[in-house]
Order: C-alpha cells, then structure tokens, then sequence
C-alpha cells in the first residue's frame, strides 16, 4: 500500500523544485545571529540598555572624580614643595622684621626716658 508516484509523473521535478525553494525560504526568514542578539536586547530585555547607559555614567563618574582627587594632590604637593623656600624666606624676614620693632620699641623707650630726665642737654 505504498503509493508511489508513477514513473512518468509529469509534475515530479516541479514538486520537487518547489520543495527546494520552501526550504531555502524557510532558511531566508529565519533570523540570523545579528537579529537574534537584537530581539535579545531590545524586545525581551528592554531594562538592559538604560540600566547599562546608568552604570556606565556613574563608574565615568566615579573615575573622574577619583582621577580629580590624585591630580589636586599632585599639584598641591608640587606647589608645596615649590613655595617650601619661600616660606623659609618669608618666616625669617618676618623674624628680621619682629626685632627691628622691638628694637624700635626699646629706642622709643630710652628716649622717652632720656627727655624726661633731669640731664637731658636741651632742656631749657
């Protein structure tokens, strides 16, 4: 009860031609790699791509921050080191200037009392 085509089946290549092509159709609508990672991404995970731009922006921003940290250190300990001699020179003029007032002190003393003495050789 096998049913064969008759040998001298008119239509046979033609099925069989029209078989080929149903599956080279079938093979054309099925989704390649690139569309199948696409309807991944898009469709079935639409929470990936803005969670994904959020950890992004806020490592970016963790790194910039950090990086702005270690510069500022950078250049404060350079301009430290730079200025360390002028602060030397800048504390001992201040040291040079504190003497002279109190030497400056001390002649307004002596000669406030060398006014008001009996000896003073102007006095009239």
């Amino acid at each position: 009860m096998n049913k064969k085509a008759p040998p001298n089946d008119p239509l046979a290549g033609i099925r069989t031609k029209i078989g080929e092509l149903q599956d080279d159709i079938k093979r054309l609508d099925a989704p390649g790699l690139s569309a199948r990672i696409r309807t991944w991404i898009w469709k079935e995970r639409d929470w990936l791509i803005p969670v994904t731009l959020v950890v992004s922006s806020a490592i970016g921003t963790g790194i910039w921050y950090v990086g702005g940290l270690i510069l500022d250190k950078h250049v404060q300990s350079a301009v430290t080191n730079a200025n360390s001699p002028l602060q030397a020179d800048i504390h001992r003029v201040d040291g040079d200037i504190q003497e002279v007032k109190a030497t400056v002190k001390v002649l307004q003393a002596q000669i406030a009392a060398d006014k008001n003495s009996p000896s003073y050789p102007w006095r009239t």
